[in-house]
């Protein structure tokens, strides 16, 4: 990753557009925003007197960057300034609330993989 890249990148915790949302972690602001309201009560940590807590939306945005693109933990620490060990608790948790809060559009097969849910024949697809 060049520095102009990097140089780039929004601070998790900023307000992102729309362009922003769709470039760095593929999808619509919409649907990051249906995303966050759906597990943001489950995500969200208390501040403590010793430091100030990383919000739903930062936790929330840091593990769709790094399902968008791979990136490691080390890249992902420098680009949101949050310690790679805090990452490497961040991302299982959020995957496992995203896991859950989409569960009616997913299922997992014999072998444990995901899989797009079945829409039945009798509801309309869009």
């Amino acid at each position: 990753m060049d520095n102009s890249t990097v140089s780039e990148m929004p601070a998790a915790s900023e307000e992102i557009s729309d362009e922003t949302v769709r470039e760095l972690l593929g999808m619509s602001e919409e649907d990051f925003n249906y995303l966050l309201n759906e597990i943001s009560g489950k995500i969200s940590r208390r501040d403590t007197f010793m430091r100030k807590a990383f919000t739903a939306k930062e936790r929330l945005i840091v593990t769709l960057r790094f399902l968008a693109t791979g990136e490691s933990f080390m890249a992902l620490a420098s680009l949101y300034d949050i310690s790679a060990s805090s990452i490497r608790t961040i991302i299982p948790e959020v995957c496992e609330c995203l896991i859950k809060a989409l569960k009616r559009y997913v299922q997992s097969n014999c072998h444990g993989y995901l899989t797009p849910a079945t829409v039945s024949r009798t509801q309309s697809v869009r």
